[in-house]
C-alpha cells in the first residue's frame, strides 16, 4: 500500500480502478468506525426490506402447487401443478427488486456524501448526518426512478437490470453531488459511464469482485466491502472528471 494517494494527473490515463479500491481500503483502514458504523446500520436496513418484500409479494401471488390423484385401466396416478408459472415468478422478484432498490438508494445517499467529503478532505457525516440524506426529494425521486428501471429490468429476465444498474451507478452521486433532478441525474450518469467505458467497466468488475470476496468471508467481510466501494467509487467519481482527490496520510 503506498504511504499517500494523492490527486492523479488530469485525464482518463491518470486514472486506475485498482488505485481506486486500494484508496477505498486506506481510508476503511484509516478510521474504520467512521464508515463502518453507518455502512452496517444501512446494509440491514436494506437487507430486512428485501426479505420482506420478497416474503410479502411470494405470499400475495405465489400459489403452493397441488396434486390429485386417479385411477384408471387398473394404474394409480398422481398429477401436479406448479403452483404460479414464471411470470409470476418474475413478477415477484421485480416487485422485491424495486422495493429493495429505492429502499438503499435513499439509505445510500448520506454514505455516498460521506465518501464525498472523504475524497474532497472534508470530515465524514456521523450516522445521523448520513441518515439525513434519506429525506431530500431529488433522493427519493431518484431512487424511485432507479426502483421502477430495476422492476422493468428484472422482469425482463433480469439481464436489462445488470445493464441499468451499471450504466445507472453514478447517477446519485450527481444528486448529492451536482444537486441533479433524477432525470438528469439518470442521463448524467448514462454519460458518465459511457464516455470512459473502458475504466468503468473495469472498477464495476472489480466492485462485484469485491462484494463477492466479502460475501465468502461468511457474510462478515460485506460489512467491509461496501464502505470501501462507496468511496472508491467516490474516487472514481472525482478522478475521471479531472478533479483533485484528498490524500490519505499514512
Amino acid at each position: 500500500m503506498p504511504p499517500e494517494y494523492g490527486a492523479p494527473p488530469a485525464g482518463a490515463g491518470g486514472y486506475d480502478a485498482v488505485e481506486a479500491i486500494k484508496y477505498g481500503w486506506a481510508t476503511f483502514t484509516k478510521s474504520p468506525a467512521t464508515l463502518l458504523v453507518p455502512a452496517l446500520v444501512v446494509i440491514l436496513a436494506v437487507g430486512v426490506v428485501s426479505f420482506l418484500a420478497q416474503l410479502l409479494f411470494a405470499g400475495i401471488l405465489i400459489d403452493d402447487p397441488s396434486c390429485s390423484t386417479s385411477t384408471g385401466d387398473g394404474a394409480f396416478r398422481v398429477s401436479c401443478d406448479s403452483g404460479s408459472g414464471l411470470f409470476t415468478g418474475l413478477l415477484v422478484a421485480a416487485l422485491a427488486s424495486a422495493v429493495t432498490t429505492f429502499v438503499g438508494q435513499i439509505l445510500a445517499a448520506g454514505l455516498i456524501k460521506s465518501s464525498l467529503n472523504i475524497v474532497d478532505g472534508q470530515p465524514a457525516l456521523d450516522i445521523g448526518g448520513v441518515f439525513s440524506w434519506a429525506g431530500k426529494p431529488g433522493v427519493i425521486a431518484t431512487a424511485g426512478l432507479l426502483a421502477a428501471l430495476s422492476f422493468v429490468g428484472t422482469f425482463l429476465f433480469y439481464v436489462p437490470a445488470i445493464i441499468v444498474s451499471f450504466f445507472t451507478a453514478f447517477a446519485m452521486y450527481f444528486v448529492v453531488d451536482k444537486g441533479l433532478s433524477g432525470v438528469a441525474a439518470l442521463k448524467a450518469s448514462f454519460d458518465f459511464m459511457l464516455s470512459k467505458i473502458g475504466d468503468t467497466i473495469i472498477f464495476f468488475l472489480l466492485t462485484i469482485a469485491t462484494v463477492i470476496v466479502g460475501l465468502i468471508a461468511c457474510l462478515v467481510g460485506i460489512f467491509v466491502a461496501i464502505p470501501v466501494i462507496v468511496v472508491a467509487a467516490a474516487y472514481t467519481f472525482r478522478v475521471l472528471q479531472n478533479q483533485p482527490v484528498a490524500p490519505l496520510a499514512p
